[in-house]
């Protein structure tokens, strides 16, 4: 099992991170994203993780083990996770 580490953060910046990642949801991951694989077992989802810097202003949200990484097309990845994000 893969998991992520970031560093440490404040009280505010653990809040807005805990937000920005209800943005990723099942719906948006499989649906939007599409970064889920199929088997015969289920659906594998990748592990997401937001970090905010102590400012607020700065931060990064790490995919792991996501299915499709071969076939993606990085750009529209890019216009996807900024329109999830901006609402």
């Amino acid at each position: 099992v893969s998991t992520i580490s970031i560093p440490a953060m404040t009280r505010e910046s653990k809040k807005l991170a805990r937000q920005l990642k209800r943005v990723f949801n099942d719906k948006n991951i499989i649906d939007v994203l599409k970064l889920s694989n199929f088997t015969r077992y289920g659906i594998e989802m990748p592990e997401i993780a937001v970090w905010i810097s102590e400012n607020l202003s700065e931060g990064f949200s790490a995919i792991e083990n996501f299915a499709n990484w071969q076939y993606g097309e990085f750009e529209n990845y890019k216009k996807l996770m900024s329109g999830i994000l901006s609402g």
